[in-house]
């Protein structure tokens, strides 16, 4: 019966019943996030200027600064994988690939 949530009970009328317990993000997580999404956009920027060098230190310090949160949102990680590939930022992109025991191929 479990699937490995937690779950809640809920007395209804006498009769008990088990509802997951579903976590919403908290404020400072939401933040977090349009942080993360605000600096890959100004990746984005740098990479059509043309200023890779640049683009490359930025990816850095969002991904020591923010991984595990880039990691648990699929839509970020892929948005921080794909400014990798454009800006060249191939040792990263390796490392990154490394920690998360995926492959970019």
């Amino acid at each position: 019966m479990s699937n490995g949530e937690p779950h809640a009970a809920i007395l209804d009328g006498g009769l008990r019943r088990v509802q997951p317990v579903r976590a919403r993000p908290s404020a400072t997580q939401s933040a977090n996030h349009a942080l993360i999404a605000t600096r890959v956009d100004r990746i984005m920027t740098l990479i059509a200027a043309n200023r890779l060098h640049d683009a490359r230190e930025a990816c850095a310090d969002l991904v020591f600064g923010f991984q595990p949160l880039i990691v648990a949102r699929p839509e970020l990680f892929e948005r921080v994988v794909a400014a990798l590939r454009r800006c060249e930022g191939h040792q990263l992109l390796r490392r990154l690939a490394i920690a998360t025991d995926r492959d970019f191929a």
